[in-house]
C-alpha cells in the first residue's frame, strides 16, 4: 500500500527583513543566532503586535520552533506544537539509518513519535511503504496528525484493537529514539541522561503486547 506523502509547509518567498531593534532585543535576551531568529520571527508574525509577543516569548525561553509552528527536519518543514518535543538534528541520523536498512515496500512504525518527524521523513525517503507513528501523549498524537494522515497516527491505548496488532505483527522496521539513544551515547554524551535513556526502548511496548 503506497503512502501518500503529506505536502510539507513551504517557505515564504517574500520574507520581510527584521528591524535592528528586534535583532538587538533577541541578542540581549541571549539568542546566539539573533539575526536568523529575528528573520524567522519577523516572517512568521502577521503584525507588529504579534511580532512583539513572539520576541518576548522567545526571550522568556520559549523554543523557537514552537513559536514558528514548524521545525526543519531532513529537508522538510514539519509542524510542531507547544508541549511536543522538538526533534533534534541528530535524530535525522536515525531516520536515514532506518531508511538504509528498510526492505522494499516496508512497514515502518515510529515509536514515541512526538510530532511524527521521523515517520514523515521516512515516508518521503522510502516512497512506496506503510509508515505509522505512535505515541502515548495525546498532545503529540494531535501534532503528528498535522504531518501524517490521521489513520497512520496511533495512540498507545489503541494497541488492543486488532488492526493495530496486525500492523505491529507485520512491521519490518521500528524507528525508536529510545533504543537508538544507546547506540549514540558515545557520540552525544552531553545530550543523553539516564532518566531519558534505556537500553531497549521497546521494553514498554513489548510489555504492553504481552498483556493483550
Amino acid at each position: 500500500m503506497a503512502f501518500e506523502q503529506p505536502i510539507p509547509p513551504q517557505p515564504n518567498s517574500s520574507q520581510r527583513m527584521p528591524s535592528p531593534a528586534v535583532v538587538a532585543a533577541l541578542r540581549r535576551g541571549g539568542c546566539v543566532l539573533a539575526e536568523d531568529e529575528a528573520r524567522l520571527l519577523t516572517d512568521a508574525a502577521t503584525s507588529e503586535r504579534e511580532l512583539d509577543v513572539l520576541v518576548a516569548r522567545r526571550i522568556a525561553g520559549a523554543p523557537l520552533e514552537h513559536l514558528l509552528g514548524w521545525v526543519q527536519f531532513c529537508g522538510m518543514r514539519v509542524a510542531v506544537s507547544p508541549g511536543v518535543f522538538v526533534p533534534r538534528r541528530r535524530t535525522e541520523f536515525l531516520a536515514r539509518c532506518a531508511a538504509r536498512v528498510a526492505p522494499p515496500n516496508p512497514v515502518v512504525v515510529d515509536v514515541c513519535c512526538g510530532c511524527g518527524a521521523v515517520a514523515s521523513a521516512l515516508a518521503a525517503m522510502l516512497g512506496v511503504c506503510e509508515v505509522y507513528a505512535t505515541d502515548i501523549d495525546p498532545v503529540a498524537v494531535r501534532c503528528a496528525r498535522l504531518n501524517l494522515p490521521g489513520e497512520r497516527v496511533l495512540a498507545e491505548l489503541d494497541l488492543a484493537d486488532r488492526p493495530i496488532l496486525v500492523v505491529f505483527n507485520k512491521m519490518d522496521a521500528v524507528a525508536d529514539p529510545l533504543s537508538f539513544a544507546a547506540r549514540v551515547r558515545e557520540l552525544y554524551p552531553d545530550a543523553l541522561t539516564t532518566s531519558t535513556m534505556r537500553t531497549d526502548g521497546m521494553l514498554a511496548l513489548k510489555a504492553r503486547l504481552r498483556e493483550l
